[in-house]
């Protein structure tokens, strides 16, 4: 039967290098041939996929997937996107990614069903409408665009006799992949599907651009290439179905079948094979296997194991705790849970019949688990636990400098790399793992056996010690979490007490002393300034043998950690009062330094507890009074969050209606402080998420009740939404009924296939005049609408989204020349000049964003002059580059120009950074000429520039962001040798 099959690739591959005869040429592909080769390969590749399977775009809410791309659309426009086939209309359907050869299920979705993010990602299946499309039409589009793809590839179309798959896809993490090559595999299936499905002329017409100019080997590589992509495709299917079967002969049976239809091309056949060997051997014996051990095993024990295997197969967690030490509660008294457990402390309770079941195994035996745990390392028998464990599925491992491996290293590597079920053997070692020191564990779970000698010498020399000598064991050999500290505390032993000291002083680190606290108290005041001082020799040889101490910033943390240090040494410290502790939170400043977050970050540790004491209407005062005094909106966020529920005590649902009522009104000067906060600079978000939030909150105290996601969608309204929201929460303040929101689920498909239609027929400029009559509930539905349109928005709309619409000024003087800016459309030429308009600014620093969120809403550009960077990540780094730029080209920096400017742009996949001096792709000069670095910077310039022509040729209204920050180099100087 392999035979056969393997003459079946044969004759396919013979097929299509007859039809060609002279590769890299441009002679016309012979039609027969490539007939007869796309016939065959349908006879593999489309099997499963009925013949009267139809072309159509499938779009779900988060939108839609590309032909050639699994997510996001193609660069270039189509009307569809996949083969629907075993349609029930209006209910389901099953279709193919062609990206990758997967067969997936799609339930039907109205439109109009919107659902939120968190709902579309938890939901069980792919929801999504689908349409008929013109596959013709797209099939040209995608011939057109192969042609234009292999034009720019260059050499690519041939091969070296000696290529394999491997080298061209390199997976195996040494480059990235041959892009081409991809995608003329996804043309090929695609292609096959065609003429499957009785689209001859199109797949020939597909087929032909996939191939020419290929030579033979690189042919052979794409038929390759979709052998694999469907044999992986089909191992997926059959592991994801014993998933629900756990019938080990039905899975033998599947994988002999895969092995059996693809004999060649398929890269994990080997490593499949060997999987198969072991199935088709655990389907021969009994449900429940006798163990194999390393040692003759109790009768009691055996039970024992095979009851916490029994249960792990029945879905039960893996304890991933330090299971052979008390639990934490146990250790200090406090009602903490483990935060490193990840599992259950009690998997089997409920149920003390079984055995080990009241306390769990492993915790119910404590030490004893590990000699049992060792017998079991001998057991290769395979489990129904962690079907889908795999390094990284379909991928080889591969040494950086070193020698290839053989053959037997590279299948040993491809079969750990396969989703498969984990032995027995490999569970005891997980837990081993969990608690053996960790000079024994390791990932390595070749010859788990020979484990077991070693595990068990380590087990005799821990078996009687106590709960502290053994956390201090751990804490020596790297656990350093506050339990292991506080248990390894609990040891009499002053030799064992000089250990723990020399290890904590050995650990201590600038950027976090908190686990040293609980110590020094201990020490007290008679043995813990002295233990303070030696910390502070350490840290201080530290800075020093470590050179830059970053600009003063490790100094300044080292002293405040030393100072609570100290404080806890003398027995000062006390514990803070909850109004304290909210004065802290308040006073953190996002873009502060990082005294400011450890400040916090030790209240965090406090104020939960403290919190836990009080009632919901009691925490929800507390935090409320104190929230408009928070400085940064992120935190305030956060901390309503809190306030409102808790930790699962949700402060809407537990107050009744009168307590509710009468809270609003005791908090109400809160409130409307909190709504009235000013906008941060750099980052608008926050705000309007802060804004949100507390009318989210607000709805849910005075009506129990809230529609997070209709909340969400505000947000798309922009300075509508905001004011919106606003007048709502006034009138819940005032105890008046409030309206509904505006929510596009009301606005059926038809009704908004029509408003697309209608406002297609608009010019941009109307569009632009008319969206701000636009009822709200009809605004959100039509951009829901464009959005899930992707590349197929009508051209008025196109048009539309290139124009910057809207343009908003902070701290400037003079708005005119930026408020010039609306109506400009997205371009190289308006970039440019944007950035040529910037580096003559005669002002402070500056900063300009440049963002659309989605095509109804055009571009928005901000303009702020701000004392100092502030905002999100992407601004903070960038403002970091800024100033380091005056290092790096040193002294000459200040001769260069007379500003500098950073930029950032996102669109899509596509992203780039780049830095210029005053004018941008200004030419070299005398000042710059041999600047160590500038050159560089140039060249990074250049290919941004680049990238940005290519974005603005190809836009398709995608989500696009733009930043940019300049300063003078003036006030840069002028830092750097401050900080000097």
């Amino acid at each position: 039967m392999r035979i056969r099959k393997a003459l079946l690739h044969l004759e396919i591959l013979a097929s299509l290098l007859c039809a060609l005869p002279m590769a890299g040429t441009a002679a016309e592909l012979s039609d027969a041939g490539l007939r007869a080769g796309l016939t065959q390969l349908a006879t593999l590749l489309a099997a499963d996929i009925p013949k009267d399977a139809r072309w159509v775009l499938v779009e779900s809410q988060d939108g839609r997937f590309g032909i050639f791309t699994e997510r996001g659309e193609d660069v270039f426009r189509t009307e569809g996107n996949t083969f629907l086939f075993n349609e029930k209309p209006g209910v389901e359907a099953r279709l193919v990614f062609l990206s990758t050869g997967t067969i997936y299920p799609v339930r039907a979705e109205d439109a109009s069903e919107e659902r939120a993010p968190a709902q579309r990602r938890s939901a069980p299946e792919f929801r999504a409408t689908w349409k008929n499309a013109d596959v013709s039409k797209d099939v040209q589009a995608a011939a057109e665009w192969l042609k234009k793809e292999a034009g720019r590839s260059g050499g690519k179309t041939a091969s070296t006799p000696s290529a394999s798959i491997d080298d061209l896809l390199q997976l195996e993490g040494n480059g990235n992949p041959d892009q081409l090559l991809m995608h003329q595999q996804t043309a090929l299936l695609w292609a096959a599907i065609l003429q499957h499905t009785g689209h001859e002329a199109d797949a020939l017409t597909l087929a032909r651009a996939a191939l020419t100019g290929a030579d033979d080997t690189r042919r052979k590589l794409l038929l390759d290439g979709c052998f694999n992509r469907r044999a992986d495709q089909g191992f997926s299917q059959a592991m994801e179905d014993f998933g629900k079967q756990h019938d080990w002969n039905r899975l033998a049976e599947a994988l002999n079948a895969l092995l059996t239809q693809f004999p060649m091309g398929w890269r994990q056949r080997d490593a499949v094979r060997v999987l198969h060997h072991k199935v088709a051997a655990r389907a021969k014996l009994p449900p429940v296997p006798p163990l194999q051990t390393t040692r003759p095993l109790a009768e009691a024990d055996q039970k024992v194991l095979l009851a916490w295997l029994q249960d792990l197969e029945a879905g039960k967690q893996l304890d991933y705790s330090r299971w052979t030490l008390p639990s934490p509660a146990k250790n200090n008294g406090d009602d903490d849970e483990d935060e490193d457990s990840g599992g259950d402390s009690d998997p089997f309770a409920g149920n003390p019949a079984h055995p080990g079941r009241a306390a769990g195994f492993p915790r119910s035996h404590g030490l004893a688990a590990i000699p049992l745990l060792a017998a079991l390392l001998a057991d290769d028998t395979m489990t129904l636990v962690n079907l889908n464990q795999g390094r990284h599925y379909g991928g080889y491992s591969h040494s950086f400098g070193g020698a290839e491996p053989d053959a037997v290293t590279k299948l040993q590597q491809a079969y750990k790399a396969l989703p498969k079920p984990q032995t027995r053997a490999q569970l005891a070692w997980h837990l081993l793992q969990r608690v053996l020191p960790s000079d024994l564990v390791g990932s390595d779970e070749d010859n788990l056996a020979e484990k077991a000698p070693d595990v068990l010498s380590w087990y005799a020399s821990v078996k009687d010690a106590t709960p502290a000598d053994l956390a201090l064991a751990y804490f020596e050999a790297g656990d350093s979490r506050g339990d292991i500290i506080a248990l390894a505390m609990t040891a009499s032993d002053p030799k064992k007490l000089a250990r723990l000291e020399n290890r904590m002083l050995d650990q201590a680190q600038i950027y976090d002393m908190s686990p040293m606290i609980p110590f020094v108290e201990k020490l007290g005041p008679e043995k813990g300034p002295a233990f303070v001082a030696k910390v502070r020799r350490k840290l201080e040889a530290d800075l020093g043998r470590y050179g830059n101490d970053d600009n003063g910033r490790q100094r300044k943390q080292m002293e405040a950690s030393l100072k609570r240090l100290e404080t806890a040494a003398k027995g000062e410290k006390k514990t803070p009062t909850i109004q304290e502790l909210l004065a802290v939170m308040a006073a953190y400043d996002q873009n502060g330094d990082d005294t400011d977050q450890m400040e916090v970050r030790e209240a965090f540790e406090v104020f939960p507890k403290l919190m836990r004491k009080l009632s919901p209407a009691e925490r929800l005062d507390l935090i409320l009074t104190a929230l408009p005094t928070f400085k940064s909106p992120a935190m305030g966020l956060n901390m309503l969050n809190y306030a409102l529920r808790g930790e699962g005590d949700d402060a809407g649902k537990t107050l009744k209606p009168e307590e509710r009522q009468a809270l609003l009104a005791r908090t109400r000067p809160h409130w409307q402080k909190l709504l009235a906060a000013p906008a941060s600079d750099g980052d608008e978000d926050e705000p309007m998420g802060l804004l949100i939030q507390t009318v989210s909150a607000l709805e849910h105290l005075a009506t129990g009740t809230v529609e997070p996601e209709v909340l969400q969608e505000t947000a798309f309204l922009g300075d509508r939404g905001a004011e919106m929201l606003r007048q709502r929460a006034a009138a819940l303040l005032a105890g008046q009924k409030v309206e509904p929101l505006p929510d596009a689920r009301a606005i059926k498909s038809e009704e908004r296939q029509k408003l697309l239609a209608d406002w297609g027929k608009k010019t941009a400029a109307e569009i632009g005049r008319d969206l701000e009559t636009l009822p709200a509930d009809q605004l959100l539905a039509l951009n829901q609408t464009l959005l899930r349109s992707g590349a197929s928005i009508p051209a008025s709309f196109q048009e539309h989204a290139r124009l910057i619409q809207t343009v908003k000024t902070k701290g400037i003087s003079d708005a005119a020349p930026w408020q010039a800016w609306r109506g400009k459309p997205w371009s190289k030429e308006t970039l440019l000049a944007l950035a040529t308009q910037i580096s003559t600014f005669s002002g402070g620093r500056l900063m300009v964003q440049l963002q659309r969120q989605s095509p109804l809403f055009g571009f928005q550009l901000q303009v702020s002059e701000v004392p100092k960077f502030t905002g999100n990540w992407q601004i903070k780094q960038m403002a970091e580059q800024l100033e380091e730029v005056p290092e790096e080209l040193g002294e000459s920096f200040p001769k260069l120009g007379k500003r500098l400017s950073a930029a950032s742009f996102q669109q899509s996949r596509t992203s780039t950074e780049w830095l210029w001096l005053d004018a941008p792709n200004s030419p070299k000069n005398d000042a710059t000429e041999g600047v160590e670095g500038m050159e560089e910077m140039r060249e990074s310039e250049k290919q941004a520039w680049e990238a940005l022509a290519t974005a603005t040729g190809q836009d398709r209204a995608l989500p696009t962001s733009m930043t940019f920050l300049s300063a003078p180099t003036a006030l840069l100087v002028k830092k750097e040798r401050k900080n000097d």
